[in-house]
């Protein structure tokens, strides 16, 4: 069985052109204060939903859903978390460090 989401890299994810991406940071407030990606939306990882996501998805079309932390492990939970949903999810492998 496949994944429900893909592990890219930040040069896949540099490469990742022609679709509309949301980025969201699972990490905790603090973490996300002190240092982000720009553009990034924090939905930490123990109060993240399905639901919050679709409101961040609104009208836009299949938007590729980019999931944040420090090394990736709380990206991939946010991920399984998620993939009850037909998100177009991407888990970067290596986090924001």
């Amino acid at each position: 069985m496949s994944s429900p989401y893909k592990i890219i890299s930040v040069e896949e994810l540099k490469n990742l052109h022609q679709v509309e991406k949301i980025y969201v940071d699972v990490r905790s407030p603090a973490e996300y204060r002190s240092l982000r990606v720009q553009g990034a939306v924090n939905l930490p990882l123990n109060n993240i939903s399905c639901a919050d996501v679709k409101k961040l998805i609104g009208d836009k079309q299949n938007p590729a859903i980019i999931l944040l932390c420090g090394k990736g492990g709380r990206a991939r939970k946010a991920a399984e978390i998620l993939s009850n949903e037909s998100f177009n999810l991407y888990v970067v492998e290596g986090g924001t460090n």
